[in-house]
């Protein structure tokens, strides 16, 4: 391999770490987005059960 091409494949993979780095960040932030909303579904079914059992709202 000429420099050139050891150059154009040393950005190139650069560019792969960088587009894998921010996939990650995505997926992470879908996570941490999912765990939000189940604990506010969880919170809520908490609140309706405890409504529930003390025969609603004052």
């Amino acid at each position: 391999m000429t420099i050139e091409h050891i150059t154009n494949r040393q950005a190139f993979e650069e560019v792969l770490r960088e587009d894998q780095l921010a996939m990650d960040e995505a997926e992470r932030q879908q996570a941490i987005e999912a765990r939000k909303r189940r604990e506010r579904e969880h919170r809520l079914d908490l609140d309706e059960e405890a409504r529930n059992s003390f025969g609603g709202p004052a």
